[in-house]
Formats: structure tokens, sequence, C-alpha cells
């Protein structure tokens, strides 16, 4: 074989690679699976996969990934999937990176990381140059801020780069008026 043949045979290979994947999730009449592994006890009408890893329906949120194990760690993927416990799934959504939120704590990879801390507090421990608590609860960093715009009732509302929209409370908005200077 010619080198320029085994650079076709390469390139072809390499662009079968790249070619999209089938969704991991993904539904079979009345049940949904996890790369062929059944998503125990989800309702399939309101099912919903949020990204490659988390799905949630209307009364459970679930975290899907593979894992390996033994002698057969370098050949066999496992799928596994795990209902995160306490997740609120009417609030519950995806951010990115692995990250996802519902209305009280943020996960990450389907767990809560382990900050067993009041907001207050860490907001104390945290630079005010550079972070602004918006609400009761949100703290933004202001070097991801996007767009600042009017909201209902003289709040705002804070474009966040890696987060998306985020309200700002009423007191907290004349705070960031003033220290951006900022007109009605």
């Amino acid at each position: 074989m010619r080198l320029r043949d085994a650079f076709i045979v390469f390139l072809v290979a390499a662009v079968a690679a790249c070619e999209k994947a089938p969704p991991p999730f993904a539904r079979e009449g009345s049940v949904w699976r996890y790369k062929g592994t059944v998503v125990e006890e989800a309702d399939a009408p309101s099912f919903a996969p949020l990204s490659d890893h988390y799905a949630k329906d209307r009364q459970r949120v679930y975290y899907a990934d593979t894992y390996r194990k033994g002698q057969e760690y370098y050949s066999v993927a496992h799928p596994r999937v795990v209902e995160i416990a306490g997740a609120d799934a009417a609030t519950f959504r995806y951010m990115e990176r692995g990250y996802a939120r519902d209305a009280s704590r943020v996960y990450f990879e389907g767990n809560r990381p382990l900050v067993r801390t009041a907001l207050q507090r860490l907001e104390g421990r945290l630079d005010p140059a550079v972070f602004f608590r918006a609400s009761r609860t949100h703290v933004l960093n202001l070097r991801f801020i996007e767009r600042i715009e009017p909201a209902v009732n003289d709040g705002l509302t804070v474009r966040v780069r890696t987060v998306g929209e985020v309200p700002v409370s009423r007191r907290q908005a004349r705070r960031l008026r003033d220290a951006w200077s900022l007109d009605r």
C-alpha cells in the first residue's frame, strides 16, 4: 500500500469517527433508556433529557454516566443511571460543563459539592470588587456579566456568561445602579 493510499484510509476512518454518535438517552415505546440501560421508575410522558448526562421527569431528576471495573476496565464501559436525591424536578436545569442546579442547590456530575455554609458567610470571604450579591440565592462574578437590563418592580435582570439570566432584587438593584452609575 502506498503512502497516499494509507493516508486516504486514515482520513476516511477519522471522518467516520467524528460522525455524531446517537444520543445517549433514547425512548423505546414507553421506556426511556440511557445507552441501552432502562431508566427505572421514569415517567415516560414527562421525561426530558437535559444534556448527555442529566434528565428529569415530573417528579425525579436523574444523572447518567458510565463506569469501568475490574478485568474489563479497558474494554467495557457500564452505563448507570441514578436518581439525584433531594433535587427539585420543577426548578432543575442544566447549566454547562457538568453543572446543574435547582432552586436551592448546585450539582456537579450528579453530586452536591460539599459547601455547607450560608451564602452570607461565603459572600464575606469573596472580594467585593469582583463578586456582587444579586439576591438571596445569587452571588455574581462581575467579570462574567454580559449585560444588565431593567426588570419589573424596579429590579434588574443580569445576563451572566456561564449561567444565563439572573434576577437582581430591588434592594440590590439600587446598590448595583449606584456602584456602576447606571441611570434608571
